[in-house]
């Protein structure tokens, strides 16, 4: 698993909002049945909002004029919105060791194979429709989706990138058919071998791994300082 991130559309919002994290909540994405995601506001400069506001007079004349007054009394921001959320775990995705390709220390090198389904699309789209809704409805802008968002079917391979944060590949679980290691990061039926890292994740989350990789961490140390002192119960 990755956090996907994509530049999804551009914007003109309010300037208070240059620079800024949306989201839903949690009560929201249930509903919507998606995983968690967020958008990132991130401002243009003076060419890169001159050619947003000639690309909208193009389809909306009466509404680029307005746009275009209002940044001339620097009112109005122009923005790329940029997309990072959740990924759902995929079994087609898996990771190689390579038979000819080594590092510098002559260690075969890993080959990732990241593979992303349509609903790793539905969460970044229905996540932008309730945020667009959302600056519709408290009118503090508008936001112009890319190609690929709407239509929703594949990404765009020129654009792909993640967060590197690679996770999943060794994953905790209860049974040795859909996991690696157990509930205390024991590789299963191996008496003193154990990993730690976001390959345990059973799921990807949304939120930075670095944290929880810390959590796991503690926890795993303590567990271990109770076996060699014998008082694990």
């Amino acid at each position: 698993m990755e956090h996907p991130h994509f530049y999804i559309g551009k914007a003109f919002l309010d300037r208070r909002w240059k620079n800024t994290y949306l989201g839903l909540n949690a009560a929201a994405r249930k509903d919507l049945g998606i995983l968690n995601a967020g958008i990132r506001i991130e401002g243009l400069g003076d060419e890169g909002s001159t050619a947003l506001i000639k690309d909208i007079m193009c389809v909306a004349p009466d509404l680029g004029k307005k746009i275009g007054n209002l940044f001339e009394k620097n009112l109005v921001c122009a923005a790329n919105i940029r997309g990072a959320w959740e990924q759902a775990p995929n079994i087609n995705s898996s990771i190689e060791i390579s038979e000819d390709s080594f590092d510098s220390f002559g260690i075969p090198r890993a080959i990732l194979n990241w593979k992303k389904t349509n609903f790793d699309i539905t969460t970044i789209k229905k996540t932008l429709q309730q945020i667009n809704a959302w600056i519709l409805y408290k009118n503090l802008g508008r936001l112009k989706y890319d190609d690929w968002i709407i239509r929703g079917s594949t990404f765009p391979e020129s654009l792909e990138t993640g967060g590197h944060h690679h996770m999943g590949g060794t994953r905790m679980g209860l049974e040795i058919a859909d996991s690696v290691v157990d509930k205390n990061l024991r590789v299963h039926q191996k008496e003193n071998f154990y990993i730690l890292g976001s390959s345990v994740f059973p799921t990807g989350g949304h939120a930075n791994p670095t944290l929880t990789i810390l959590q796991l961490t503690l926890r795993l140390s303590s567990y271990l300082q109770k076996i060699d002192n014998n008082v694990l119960t």
